[in-house]
């Protein structure tokens, strides 16, 4: 039992990390995780194609993203209070046009939409001015997740960035759990088209020099929210087993 708990580990880290060796999964592996529901967390591995998806919808815990209650989602924070506690200027945030929002798919991320890629590049977390906003927001969000839409060279709808200091985590390459939410918020304010919503593309983890293509498909009935999947091609990071 405390293997295959390693096991999990391992292979739900590996969903989140780059595809750049576009290796897959073992067979063996394949067929174990797609009997794996690690609290509630559903992978589903295709097994032609080395896919993992992770079903969000699904989380037992999961604060719920269906429906009108991403519009519930706090979204009183104000867009200078955010850009300072990146170090960028005011415009770079509230340029886009869009609110600075908590949205979660069972773990709480704050939301900032920023103008340009080279703005998400550029963003350093002052950490007295992100503790500072938190606090005044009264939000318990594990982390700040930076993006923007501008397009590029590649096939990405969005650049982004993750920060979670508070977790210990400078800066996270892949961020599987926030990226659900991530094509929540894109959705809900039409950052994204609903006929686009299943083929969502974030390059997270590129300033750093570890680009993860993190592929999210929003299902969409009667213009809401329906099902949140995230997913992509898998690399094995690494294996053990920890032993207790």
């Amino acid at each position: 039992m405390n293997e295959q708990i390693a096991r999990d580990v391992v292979l739900v880290r590996a969903i989140e990390t780059a595809d750049e060796k576009r290796e897959v999964l073992s067979e063996d592996d394949r067929m174990y995780a797609s009997r794996s529901a690690r609290g509630g967390l559903l992978l589903d591995l295709a097994a032609l194609s080395g896919e993992a998806w992770i079903d969000l919808a699904r989380l037992d815990e999961a604060e719920s993203v269906l429906g009108t209650a991403v519009a519930a989602a706090r979204a009183a924070h104000d867009p200078a209070r955010a850009a300072a506690a990146l170090s960028l200027p005011p415009a770079a945030v509230a340029g886009t046009g869009q609110p600075v929002q908590v949205v979660s798919c069972g773990v709480p991320f704050l939301f900032v939409p920023l103008t340009t890629r080279s703005a998400v590049d550029s963003a350093v977390v002052n950490r007295a001015g992100l503790d500072e906003m938190f606090r005044a927001a009264n939000t318990n969000a594990h982390g700040v997740f930076v993006f923007s839409a501008q397009p590029g060279s590649d096939r990405a709808t969005v650049y982004s960035r993750m920060f979670a200091p508070d977790m210990g985590i400078v800066e996270d390459p892949a961020t599987g759990i926030a990226s659900g939410p991530l094509g929540c918020y894109l959705v809900r304010h039409k950052v994204v088209k609903a006929d686009k919503a299943e083929a969502i593309l974030s390059l997270q983890g590129a300033k750093m020099g570890r680009p993860s293509h993190v592929h999210i498909a929003i299902g969409v009935q009667g213009g809401e929210v329906a099902s949140v999947r995230v997913g992509g091609e898998a690399v094995l990071a690494g294996e053990g087993t920890l032993y207790i």
